[in-house]
């Protein structure tokens, strides 16, 4: 039961502040440097999702780009 409440959390906890963080973006309209991917799904999605971070670097080249993923996935992206 604990082990599926964690990233039922975050999924929550995602819908739920995602609106006040569009509104927050959009009224300031600024350039972000720093980029937060929020993946916490099993070791499979994280390495399907890996094109995505590619193409955040393409489109911001600047940008600082951060996962946060469970902690056995954390090895597929270290280098």
């Amino acid at each position: 039961m604990m082990k599926y409440f964690q990233p039922l959390f975050f999924i929550v906890l995602t819908f739920l502040f995602l609106p006040f963080l569009l509104i927050t973006i959009l009224l300031k309209k600024k350039d972000y440097n720093k980029i937060l991917v929020i993946q916490t799904a099993k070791i499979g999605d994280l390495i399907c999702t890996t094109p995505v971070f590619r193409e955040i670097k393409k489109h911001y080249p600047q940008s600082f780009l951060s996962v946060l993923v469970i902690q056995r996935a954390k090895d597929v992206l270290n280098r």
